[in-house]
């Protein structure tokens, strides 16, 4: 029903299963919303979900913007750098070369190009039943669909005091997914407390209101899950903070470096991309044409962190990369990790 409409009947035949079955289970999409019912008694999937044929087509569009944008990506390292040197994170002891995979894969390549993106990149979630506002999609699983690297991924977790946490867990991370910094837990006072750089044991304590044994357990919590450390008798953070002072040096040159690259290799690459869409069977969901282009667009971004990885910009992730690896956290609403939409 991705594509055509069709009867409980027409359903039942060709999946080879009871029509009561069938219209039990479609009753339950109807009320998901994943399906919608026309006067005829046929039912049509809600959204847009790619046969493989149709998704090896569209892979085809991300490979030359892809090396267009790592090119200049890779040109912009020496001007990355020195405006990060410039930053509260730099003046701590945190290097280039600490942060440069997260840097360019999720505050370059991620949340930098969304923000760049047209607002025809981001149509108006549906809403949904329960009160949720969020896109259904789909691709076909098939062993020859085009093993690119898809539209980067990145997990953020909030804490109530307003700071978040979060990994982007890329295929080239030889790594289970790593643990958020509790929301509703003291570890995220503990991180906000050692962002300003290492403390001893009793600095530490000296620091934190409350009894000194529960907070020795959070803090031997966040040695065990790797982001914190320690070193000569300080405990030290193993993951970066952002704060209001590293947006605002860093966030007007990145957004400087990456929106040419959005306006003049990945929109133009993508701007046949609705009449494509049309010719694939797939005009009735003109509305979540937008979506689409912006999945692809991080799909070419996320292309061209691998290309990145491939000329040696960046540099090989550790095997197996431990749970601090390119793992960030922020404070507040920084413009540095927006990613532009509301």
């Amino acid at each position: 029903m991705n594509k055509r409409p069709r009867t409980v009947a027409q359903i039942a035949e060709q999946a080879e299963a009871h029509p009561g079955y069938v219209q039990e289970t479609v009753d339950d999409l109807l009320e998901m919303e994943v399906l919608t019912s026309t006067a005829r008694g046929q039912y049509l999937a809600s959204f847009i979900a790619f046969d493989a044929e149709d998704w090896r087509r569209l892979m085809k569009l991300v490979p030359e913007p892809a090396g267009e944008a790592a090119k200049r990506l890779a040109a912009a390292e020496p001007r990355l750098r020195k405006v990060f040197e410039r930053t509260p994170l730099a003046k701590l002891g945190w290097t280039w070369e600490d942060l440069i995979w997260p840097m360019y894969a999720t505050i370059v390549c991620n949340m930098g190009a969304s923000r760049a993106e047209p607002e025809a990149y981001r149509p108006s979630k549906p809403e949904r039943p329960g009160g949720g506002r969020y896109w259904l999609g789909g691709i076909e699983v098939a062993e020859d669909v085009p093993g690119t690297w898809w539209a980067l991924p990145f997990h953020c977790n909030q804490s109530p005091s307003g700071l978040s946490n979060g990994y982007f867990p890329l295929r080239v991370f030889s790594r289970q997914n790593p643990p958020y910094i509790e929301p509703v837990s003291d570890q995220a006072t503990v991180v906000e407390t050692l962002a300003g750089g290492p403390l001893t044991e009793p600095d530490v304590l000296a620091k934190l209101d409350g009894d000194a044994e529960h907070w020795r357990a959070t803090l031997a919590e966040l040695v065990s899950i790797g982001y914190v450390a320690r070193d000569d008798g300080r405990y030290r953070l193993t993951i970066p903070v952002f704060v209001q002072g590293d947006s605002d040096v860093l966030a007007p040159e990145i957004d400087a470096v990456i929106r040419p690259i959005v306006d003049e290799v990945v929109v133009p690459a993508l701007s046949g991309l609705p009449t494509q869409l049309d010719e694939m069977g797939y005009r009735h969901r003109r509305d979540q044409f937008g979506q689409w282009q912006r999945w692809i667009a991080g799909s070419i971004m996320a292309e061209a962190v691998h290309f990145l990885l491939e000329q040696g910009v960046l540099p090989a992730p550790p095997d197996p990369a431990p749970a601090s690896f390119a793992f960030i956290a922020w404070k507040g609403d920084l413009t540095l990790t927006s990613w532009g939409v509301g």
